[in-house]
C-alpha cells in the first residue's frame, strides 16, 4: 500500500512569495477563427503522477483507472510520456496583440467561446465516432491515457481543436485526433 504522507492530498505546495513567485502565464486569445496560428506544442504528461489522484483514499479515487494503469492498457503510459494536447501557437505574438496562442475559437458550425464556460454542450464533446475510433479501439488508452479515463478529450478539443483548420470540416475531430496521434508516434520515435 502506498504511505499516507506521499499520497497526492498531502502533498505541500510551494510557497508563494516575493522570492518564489507563482508563475503565471499569458492567457490565450479567446475566439479567433480556426487556422489562426503559425504553429503547433505538442504538449506530453507523465500519466502516472496524474493516476495518483486516484489512488484509494483521495476525492477522485478510481479503481478503474488504477487498475488499467496497472494493467496492459497502461504499459505505455507506465514507460512514456503521454499526450496532454496539441496546440496552436503564434509563433509572433506582437503581432496578435501580445497574445501568444488561439483558444475557443469561433468556427461557423459553433463558437466554442461557450465550451469554456459549459464544456457538456454536443459541439464540445468527442463525437460518437471518434470516441468509436479513438477510445473504444484502445489507441487513447494506450498513448492518451487521460483523455480515455478522464475529461481531457472535451477540454483539448473545445479549447485548442477548434483552433485547428478541421474545426470547419466534417469530421473535424478525427483529423484533429489524427495529428495528435502521429505527433506521439513521432516523438516517441525520438524524430
Amino acid at each position: 500500500t502506498r504511505p499516507k504522507d506521499i499520497h497526492p492530498d498531502n502533498l505541500e505546495r510551494p510557497p508563494t512569495s516575493s522570492r518564489f513567485p507563482r508563475l503565471r502565464m499569458s492567457a490565450g486569445l479567446s475566439g479567433p477563427p480556426p487556422a489562426d496560428y503559425t504553429s503547433y506544442v505538442l504538449a506530453l504528461e507523465w500519466q502516472p503522477q496524474w493516476s495518483l489522484r486516484a489512488c484509494p483514499g483521495s476525492a477522485s479515487a478510481d479503481p478503474r483507472l488504477i487498475e488499467a494503469m496497472a494493467g496492459s492498457l497502461g504499459a505505455w503510459a507506465r514507460q512514456n510520456l503521454s499526450l496532454h494536447g496539441l496546440w496552436p501557437e503564434y509563433t509572433n505574438a506582437s503581432a496578435h496583440a501580445g497574445w501568444r496562442w488561439p483558444q475557443w475559437c469561433n468556427a461557423s458550425r459553433l463558437d466554442y467561446r461557450v465550451c469554456e464556460r459549459e464544456e457538456g454542450l454536443d459541439g464540445c464533446q468527442p463525437t460518437e465516432q471518434a470516441l468509436a475510433d479513438y477510445n473504444v479501439s484502445g489507441r487513447w488508452q494506450s498513448w492518451a491515457f487521460e483523455y480515455a479515463f478522464g475529461s481531457l478529450a472535451a477540454h483539448e478539443w473545445s479549447k485548442h481543436g477548434s483552433c485547428s483548420p478541421s474545426a470547419e470540416q466534417q469530421p473535424a475531430q478525427l483529423e484533429y485526433w489524427s495529428w495528435q496521434e502521429e505527433a506521439v508516434r513521432v516523438a516517441a520515435a525520438g524524430h
